[in-house]
């Protein structure tokens, strides 16, 4: 039988199941599918249409789904998972709550679930969300302090009011309060889930596989005019060791990640010097993406002997960098003789077709070895899809060249690297990204997964590295940043990438110009607070001036919900103030942190004579307070008997 009262028990739950809202984007569907029938299942109960369920069920319930959270994100532990499992507890203890406390748990819970979605964005539309289901919990916090009389209307502002009120001291705090360069703690994110952006291997499907979402990768914004969409190359992680299916960083790359890079990049810069910030969202990789070719980085960035920039710790956090680039750079043009070795070895047997066409034009001009390469697939009938069929993981060169022919930019990179090692040119595969698309309300560039690529680079003497996409000779509007033209099956691409006039587009780019104001006018870290002390003379952080202004802000900002909050100190608990008064009346002083039966246990050595009445007294004290049938009238009648109570003698 439930013995809370119904509408406010509903209200609660609809507020929870409100919380519970903005994740149902990262859970399985099985999962948000459970928890929105658990919620409902508790409502019937609230209004008596259904049973309260037995705690062997829900013990075993509980059970069986957490073997399925750790089924699906391979732990119970990390952001995911974590969360997940949080929620799943939460949904649970629902269905346990009989009693005013439990509702009280359970809003700290819903808070501490509220709170959790910023671990998974930090936007402006979830910061809105949050505060707005903060007052709609509030609210029902409020309304459960008598939820026996009927709701005031003035109670929800009065709880606007108080959140509003303490505004100025969540501000000051979030400005005053020291931010370490690191986090001191991070969740982890499951692998298999997270949007991380490009991989640590080229194979087939490895590109393919992100251009399917319309995730930002990173933002850009140019000093000047936004350079034309071919030239927009992107780079990431340069690979240079196949195996036959996958290409990875051999140690002469992978170094610079790791420590210094084991040589120094070789470059001469030429042309215009491109400058632009770039805003890298979250990717648990420590490569930064950059425009070809980059020169140097700001602060922990560094850049490695095939000009990746890279920085020492996983970017867990969306980061800025300001950075400068040179297109028009020769590098590599006096290349170390390791690397080049390593950029000419092919594996052992596999491919006799491939490596028998690449060996043919090994007797030719080094440029027009490129060149008939490129003609071999521009002639070839070839198809640029996202779907391209399975390809065997012995000869997946020949099966592409000679038998399917249809393919995305991974497939291309790596054949075509493969046939140039095969004619006896050092090349490599870069993979990155190619294009962005323009946000006209803030004239900056957006990249977002779906523009994921890779390409080839062919090294020619005396002239060093140079890029060669060969995905441009089979579909040419791919590099005019025309991704939905470019591919054979453009229902594969995700929504935004596919009609830029439409209004899901237009609505979308509003939406992230708003985020991008607010990254740049919000987004604080320890850089930036070290950068806003120092304008005002407190340059040297953990001072003593800055230990007085820190207190001095926290005071001022504390004053409003002073104000507020002021001629409403909380009634003390009548039942409390009631056994009290019994314990004057008994003539034996009541230790704070003594139970009423431990009391009264006491009094029975002390006073015999009236043991009896205090002890049901405190029977019924202890029912009243932590059982579930206290209400107002009997309330009343606990407070009537203890003045009646007269100590005898």
């Amino acid at each position: 039988m439930n013995v809370l009262p119904s509408r406010p028990t509903v209200t609660l739950l609809g507020v929870l199941g409100l919380v519970f809202v903005p994740y149902f984007a990262h859970l399985p569907p099985w999962l948000s599918a459970l928890l929105v029938g658990l919620l409902a299942w508790r409502a019937l109960i609230a209004v008596g249409r259904a049973g309260i369920p037995p705690v062997f069920t829900l013990v075993v319930g509980a059970a069986v789904v957490a073997w399925g959270i750790a089924s699906e994100y391979g732990t119970l532990l990390g952001r995911d998972g974590g969360t997940a499992f949080l929620l799943l507890l939460l949904a649970l203890k629902i269905h346990e709550t009989r009693t005013r406390r439990d509702v009280r748990v359970l809003l700290l819970l819903g808070y501490f679930a509220l709170g959790a979605n910023f671990f998974f964005e930090q936007g402006p539309l979830v910061t809105l969300y949050t505060l707005l289901m903060t007052v709609a919990l509030t609210v029902v916090a409020a309304w459960w302090r008598a939820p026996d009389r009927p709701h005031p209307r003035t109670r929800g502002a009065r709880v606007v009011k108080l959140v509003l009120s303490a505004v100025p001291l969540a501000a000051a705090l979030f400005v005053v309060f020291p931010r370490p360069a690191q986090p001191l703690w991070t969740l982890p994110v499951s692998s298999d889930r997270a949007e991380t952006g490009l991989a640590n291997e080229i194979s087939p499907g490895s590109v393919s596989s992100l251009t399917k979402s319309s995730a930002v990768a990173f933002r850009a914004d140019f000093e000047g005019a936004i350079p034309p969409q071919n030239e927009l190359y992107w780079r990431g992680p340069v690979f240079d060791d196949f195996d036959g299916r996958r290409w990875v960083r051999s140690r002469t790359y992978v170094t610079g990640v790791t420590g210094g890079p084991l040589w120094p990049p070789l470059v001469e810069e030429r042309g215009n010097v491109v400058r632009y910030a770039l805003s890298l969202e979250p990717s648990g990789t420590r490569w930064v993406l950059a425009l070809d070719y980059p020169l140097r980085g700001p602060g922990d960035v560094r850049i490695t002997n095939a000009f990746q920039l890279v920085v020492r710790d996983i970017i867990t956090a969306r980061r800025r960098f300001e950075l400068e680039s040179a297109p028009s750079s020769l590098v590599g043009r006096r290349e170390y003789p390791a690397i080049l070795h390593d950029s000419t070895v092919l594996p052992s047997g596999g491919d006799p077709r491939a490596r028998a066409l690449g060996a043919s034009w090994a007797t030719l001009p080094p440029a027009e070895r490129v060149e008939r390469a490129l003609a071999f697939l521009r002639g070839g009938n070839f198809k640029y899809t996202l779907e391209p069929p399975a390809l065997p993981r012995e000869n997946g060169i020949d099966a592409f060249l000679f038998g399917t022919r249809q393919g995305f930019c991974e497939h291309y990179a790596s054949a075509f690297a493969f046939l140039m090692r095969a004619a006896g040119l050092p090349a490599r595969v870069v993979s990155g990204y190619l294009g962005g698309e323009v946000n006209p309300n803030g004239n900056y560039l957006i990249v977002r997964q779906s523009f994921a690529h890779a390409w080839t680079e062919v090294w020619l003497d005396g002239e060093g590295w140079r890029r060669v996409d060969p995905t441009g000779v089979v579909s040419p509007a791919r590099l005019s940043g025309d991704v939905a033209r470019s591919v054979t099956d453009p229902a594969a691409l995700p929504p935004l990438s596919r009609g830029a006039n439409s209004l899901l587009s237009r609505l979308s780019l509003r939406i992230d110009a708003l985020q991008t104001a607010w990254n740049d006018l919000v987004a604080y870290d320890g850089g930036a607070q070290a950068a806003l002390l120092a304008s005002i003379g407190l340059a040297k952080a953990g001072g003593a001036s800055l230990l007085l202004l820190c207190v001095a802000v926290v005071v001022l900002a504390t004053l409003p919900m002073l104000f507020v909050v002021r001629g409403r100190v909380a009634r003390p608990d009548p039942l409390v103030v009631a056994f009290d008064l019994l314990a004057r009346r008994v003539g034996v002083d009541r230790s704070p942190s003594e139970s009423a039966g431990a009391y009264a246990a006491r009094v029975a050595s002390v006073k015999p004579d009236v043991a009896r009445d205090v002890r049901a007294l405190a029977h019924e004290y202890e029912t009243l307070r932590y059982g579930r049938g206290a209400n107002a009238d009997s309330v009343r009648a606990f407070v009537r008997k203890v003045r009646r109570f007269r100590a005898r003698g």
